[in-house]
């Protein structure tokens, strides 16, 4: 699919999508509790649907009434019965739900598709050993078959240096055996994503103690607080709208209804970078008003939030003066490898970029030219290069536009006033 973007051509009040983050995790747990479950303000996103799909194959099997997602009691299959886990292209789903089908199951697979067969979730499994894991694949590919697992309850250490994904698996699933575990994660990184997975855990009533810093610590308890219902409530998704606050900050105002001002969401931190940049911007009600604002340079770390890098990249490209991004290494082995893809494509319209080690560097008030944009099968960028698009003066056209589905299912249709 390709569309063009034309200038300034967007609607001035917009609801956040649902959080596919803490979505596919109350799905998890959904499953893990076996509890019947209502979630409120879901998302249509793949990587949700990839997530549903999962727990249906694992027992669960869900509707939707009264815009409600109902996610039934868990069923029992045989003891023969060896389920296959299609993630689609979903990198949390391939790490995270690993770990959770092994609380059920001792034999697996796990299949994927388009850009997750690029990604090297080998290495990731391969951590999995300590924990009594052991898989099977050609090439180091998908799909990979799971074997013989028995996770048990113990002390465990894991190197999170490269995901949380495979880290927030690992305590829901070690959350739902019947003896305490300790956790300990050294080198982490993106440690809102965790806090986010205790958050899930805690909301379904499971009991952990958690400490952050470059080591993590987890102290895990088998014991559940019964709970009177588990319907939730899934809050706005900080990472699909940082684009559009990108858009009133540079064009025009806008209002931003069901985020949570509060949120654990890593990409939240757009706010920080707002307050860097000099962008103006204000809660009323629960509804986020960005101004229309003169931007200026910043200077960010975007280590433990770099799905954001997308996002202010565009923000530097407008702002005054020179700005600087920490954090680039984040961001290989994700759809695309985004610092590449952002330096070449944005080149095609005459935008500089200049990778220096783990930092990027823009040079502000660049004016975009028209071109062609590949989004190169990455959601992020095609979302970025849209807000490129408003904020120049003939507009851009972006090609393998339909990737923004991964997460934000109509994201054009609700952005962009034709």
């Amino acid at each position: 699919m390709e569309i063009f973007i034309k200038p300034k051509s967007f609607n001035r009040e917009i609801t956040a999508s649902a959080s596919k983050s803490y979505e596919q995790r109350f799905l998890a747990l959904s499953l893990l509790t076996g509890e019947k479950t209502v979630l409120k303000s879901f998302g249509n996103s793949a990587d949700v649907i990839a997530a549903r799909n999962i727990i249906k194959t694992l027992g669960c099997d869900f509707f939707i009434k009264n815009n409600k997602l109902i996610i039934k009691k868990r069923k029992q299959f045989s003891d023969d019965y060896i389920p296959t886990l299609d993630c689609g292209e979903s990198g949390l789903c391939a790490r995270s739900f690993v770990p959770v089908a092994a609380v059920l199951y001792k034999n697996f697979i796990v299949k994927a598709s388009g850009s997750l067969l690029n990604r090297n979730i080998y290495e990731d499994y391969k951590s999995l050993s300590d924990f009594g894991f052991n898989f099977s694949s050609e090439n180091n590919n998908f799909p990979f078959n799971f074997y013989d697992c028995e996770l048990k309850a113990g002390n465990y250490k894991i190197d999170g240096k490269n995901s949380s994904q495979l880290v927030s698996g690992l305590l829901m699933a070690l959350s739902c055996l019947p003896e305490p575990s300790v956790l300990k994660v050294e080198n982490a990184v993106s440690i809102k994503y965790m806090q986010m997975t205790v958050d899930a855990l805690q909301r379904f009533g499971f009991q952990l103690i958690d400490e952050y810093g470059e080591t993590c610590n987890f102290k895990i308890y088998p014991k559940r607080l019964a709970l009177d219902n588990y319907k939730f409530k899934i809050e706005g998704d900080w990472s699909g709208i940082s684009n559009v606050l990108v858009a009133g900050a540079l064009i025009q105002d806008i209002k931003v209804k069901g985020l949570n001002q509060y949120s654990l969401q890593a990409d939240k931190a757009i706010l920080e970078v707002f307050d860097l940049a000099g962008v103006r911007y204000k809660w009323k009600n629960s509804v986020l008003k960005i101004f229309k604002s003169r931007v200026n340079s910043f200077e960010f770390d975007a280590t433990n939030c770099p799905d954001l890098i997308p996002a202010i990249v565009i923000l530097a490209v407008f702002a005054k003066g020179k700005s600087l991004i920490h954090g680039i290494s984040r961001l290989k082995n994700k759809e695309s490898s985004r610092a590449e893809v952002l330096q070449k494509e944005l080149a095609k319209a005459g935008i500089t970029l200049q990778i220096d080690g783990d930092a990027m560097i823009i040079q502000g008030e660049q004016k975009p030219n028209f071109a062609v944009l590949d989004s190169n099968g990455d959601h992020r960028m095609a979302m970025a290069f849209s807000i490129l698009g408003l904020n120049s003066e003939n507009g851009i056209k972006i090609t393998n536009a339909d990737v923004v589905e991964k997460s934000w299912a109509n994201y054009y249709n609700e952005l962009i006033i034709e």
